[in-house]
């Protein structure tokens, strides 16, 4: 019940309910062994005030999976609208409004259901995606499966190139994946430029550190698609008599993960960091 909401009214940090629930229900069982008993003094043994665990409320993505552990579906929101409009830079509109088309289309959503199936040419899997405006099926072959099996678990944000044609047999649509990417790839992939501006307190040993775990040649990203792409990296750098803009070499092209941005805007702010798109 409290993963699901149902105390909201009473106290909206979930976390904290959830956390207090042996609490709770040990001082039920003490006032149970304590009812009707009086003290030496003979006054009412009085029931102590009891206060929740100062615990962080749940962020928004581990409030929607505690609700669908509870209930089996997202009730009070849906995951994939953290990210839709990161995701519009270079996915052009939901899953309500695919069609078909010869040429390859750019999707996104939450996997909600993965089957795997035998065919003559190997596995293959039928991955459900869900963007909390449709729901479609995604055929993934063989070879992509094998490369890629850890995007391809439920919950978890999948961005799809493929090809969307009508299905036949069902009457609805088929997509059939040529890639796949979790979100960091995807950015590295479709972005043009990370674009970095520093003011003239900013320190270079700090850019430095920064950048350096995320690099095409010593970072770990997401190696989605084969060999790492990374992203470019330009260095806007003002003070008060003069700009200067610098392109970073090859050897600093960086996999934009949720960490090196994280690490980026806590230290300049988030204006000051930006994700350029074509």
């Amino acid at each position: 019940l409290i993963r699901a909401g149902a105390f909201d009214k009473l106290e909206p940090n979930r976390a904290a309910l959830l956390a207090g629930v042996s609490l709770a229900i040990s001082a039920a069982e003490q006032s149970g062994a304590n009812s009707g008993q009086n003290s030496l003094f003979g006054a009412a043994v009085d029931s102590a005030a009891h206060v929740l665990p100062n615990v962080s409320a749940w962020s928004e993505p581990e409030r929607l999976q505690n609700e669908k552990a509870a209930l089996g579906f997202y009730f009070s929101g849906h995951p994939y609208l953290e990210h839709k409009k990161e995701l519009a830079a270079f996915v052009r509109g939901g899953l309500a409004s695919l069609t078909s088309q010869e040429q390859p289309q750019i999707i996104a959503g939450v996997v909600t259901g993965v089957r795997i199936r035998m065919t003559e040419r190997g596995k293959m899997a039928i991955v459900t995606l869900d963007d909390a405006s449709s729901r479609i099926e995604i055929v993934v072959g063989n070879e992509l499966l094998n490369q890629n099996p850890q995007l391809l678990k439920e919950d978890l944000l999948l961005i799809v190139e493929g090809r969307v044609s009508e299905d036949k047999f069902s009457g609805g649509l088929r997509v059939n994946a040529r890639r796949l990417y979790g979100l960091a790839a995807a950015r590295s992939a479709y972005a043009s430029l990370l674009k970095i501006s520093c003011n003239g307190q900013a320190d270079a040993a700090r850019l430095r550190e920064l950048l350096s775990p995320y690099c095409k040649s010593t970072g770990s990203g997401d190696h989605s698609n084969g060999e790492r792409r990374g992203c470019a990296v330009k260095v806007e750098y003002h003070n008060a008599g003069a700009k200067v803009e610098l392109m970073l070499g090859d050897p600093w092209r960086v996999e934009l993960n949720d960490e090196l941005l994280t690490g980026l805007k806590a230290w300049l702010s988030e204006e000051n960091v930006k994700i350029l798109y074509n």
